[in-house]
């Protein structure tokens, strides 16, 4: 199994990967993958790694990937990257996709640095957006459902 957890900064992601860690998961922080012409390149090749673990009966958690690139390319650095084929290579290796968030006083709370409730909300908007047009199966989740 490889679970995909995306979501704004702040709002669980790492928390809920580091237990499916202690549960016996892989775990990836994919956030150094560095958004250029070569990013979608690069996240093939993430796909290819965490399908062939998957294959293997590794199973895997990744803290942020394909649709974290195409949110904070387009809200922050005012890209348009193009996330349908590597969502595509997603769904067709039956990854799953959680999108983890929480109220936006909730998430500053937490200790959101530089982020207004304007800036937050925004964001989560964003993530909604892309969250919906997935086609990989998907799940909706807070961290205080966890705990």
């Amino acid at each position: 199994m490889v679970i995909i957890l995306e979501g704004p900064n702040r709002c669980g992601k790492t928390t809920y990967a580091e237990m499916l860690q202690r549960a016996g998961f892989k775990y990836f922080k994919s956030n150094e993958i560095v958004p250029n012409e070569h990013s979608l390149y690069r996240m093939k090749g993430m796909v290819d790694v965490l399908k062939a673990m998957d294959e293997q009966g590794v199973n895997c958690v990744v803290d942020r990937f394909h649709i974290t690139d195409r949110v904070y390319g387009r809200i922050v650095r005012g890209e348009n990257v193009d996330i349908t084929s590597i969502d595509k290579l997603c769904h067709e290796a039956g990854f799953v996709l959680i999108f983890m968030t929480d109220i936006v006083e909730k998430i500053i709370a937490r200790g959101a640095k530089n982020k207004t409730p304007a800036d937050l909300d925004q964001l989560i908007k964003a993530y909604e957006e892309e969250f919906s047009a997935s086609t990989m199966m998907k799940y909706r989740m807070r961290i205080g459902e966890l705990v």
